[in-house]
């Protein structure tokens, strides 16, 4: 499993070098089975997800504008073709944003946390 997430992950990786990669990763680094992956590209974003994904070679489930300001992510003019862990179809969606103490980037909605791992 490991093997195919790393592939799924440098797959994203080689397609843009200038984006930054956010990869969804469980409570305490625990691996998922489905993870999201956010590929940020200034101020729009992908969502992407091999278990979720349309088509074959092209695993998008999201895009949309994606805006970052007083630790506050929102995702904006969202086009949705599958749910991802933002779950909600509403336009616009607005999550708190803080640091781990381990490094990783904790996304909450109400209840609900997500979990990534930031690659460069």
């Amino acid at each position: 499993m490991m093997g195919k997430c790393l592939c799924f992950l440098l797959l994203f990786m080689s397609v843009n070098l200038n984006a930054e990669i956010w990869y969804q990763i469980g409570r305490g680094n625990t691996e998922l089975e489905c993870p999201d992956v956010i590929e940020i590209m200034i101020e729009n974003y992908v969502i992407s997800n091999e278990c979720y994904g349309q088509e074959a070679d092209d695993y998008r489930i999201e895009t949309g504008v994606l805006t970052i300001s007083n630790r506050l992510i929102t995702f904006s003019k969202r086009d949705v073709l599958s749910r991802s862990f933002l779950q909600g179809l509403s336009n616009t969606l607005s999550l708190d944003m803080k640091q781990g103490t381990s490094g990783e980037l904790q996304l909450r909605q109400g209840q609900n946390q997500f979990n990534f791992i930031i690659i460069n």
